[in-house]
């Protein structure tokens, strides 16, 4: 199974054959693929920066971790959140 990985610092595609090891890095950048940063459960406002409430608490979100739960995907560090969509549209309704 083949798919597209999303770095979330660099922001590049990069072709997957198999699953995301601790140990992978991105070839662009060389920032850890399985962070807290690329998992679909970040959140930067959850309890714990995590959707998933049974995960353990990670320190460093950008650093590789033994995560159980980490699912690749789109997740809050791509771009920006519901709150700030939300403010920017208030500042343009409220604008003098």
């Amino acid at each position: 199974m083949s798919y597209t990985f999303t770095c979330w610092s660099c922001k590049k595609d990069t072709e997957k054959e198999d699953k995301i090891f601790r140990t992978d890095h991105c070839p662009h950048c060389y920032a850890a693929m399985k962070s807290c940063m690329n998992c679909s459960y970040y959140d930067a406002y959850a309890h714990n920066e995590c959707k998933e409430p049974m995960a353990e608490y990670t320190k460093d979100k950008e650093r590789a971790n033994f995560c159980d739960y980490f699912k690749c995907g789109t997740n809050a560090a791509e771009g920006p959140n519901a709150a700030e969509i939300a403010k920017a549209k208030l500042d343009a309704l409220f604008k003098k």
